[in-house]
């Protein structure tokens, strides 16, 4: 598949994902590189809410100013969304949106110890998900309650 249609597809999730409201933009009056991006949406444009014409705008802008290390990285994160099965993204979303509620500095301290995991080497990683996948759901759990004593969540007792 092409970057732009995957472009095109990453636009219509965005249009599946996003709500909707009353009024709408004016194709026309988009700057010309804009135009151009959205093209696939123009004969649709004028029925979609103002909502998500503004997302897909945004989302837009958003792709020019990415470098190409950054939108191969996005292609390849939307491409693995397209594998996922309804019930798995519902379990991302879900996943997502608890850490949206978490105080910014717990999720700061999450995203270092993700970027930490992500730096070890290929098979480091590997060998940690193996012995977690081979631990008893029980020595699971004890391992999180033991982590969440030392590092607690803020507001919770």
């Amino acid at each position: 598949m092409t970057p732009d249609a995957l472009i095109r597809r990453l636009c219509c999730l965005l249009l599946l994902v996003l709500p909707s409201a009353a009024q709408a933009l004016d194709f026309d009056r988009l700057p010309d590189d804009l135009q151009q991006l959205l093209s696939p949406y123009r004969q649709q444009w004028d029925k979609l809410p103002e909502d998500r014409q503004r997302k897909l705008q945004q989302g837009a802008l958003r792709w020019q100013q990415m470098d190409d290390e950054r939108r191969q990285q996005a292609i390849s994160s939307f491409r693995r969304w397209q594998q996922l099965t309804p019930a798995q993204r519902q379990a991302v979303k879900r996943r997502f949106e608890q850490f949206r509620q978490l105080p910014p500095e717990r999720q700061n301290r999450l995203r270092q110890t993700f970027q930490r995991f992500r730096s070890l080497p290929p098979e480091q990683r590997q060998q940690l998900k193996q012995r977690w996948n081979q631990m008893p759901p029980g020595q699971r759990q004890k391992l999180l309650q033991q982590l969440k004593k030392r590092h607690p969540h803020p507001g919770k007792p």
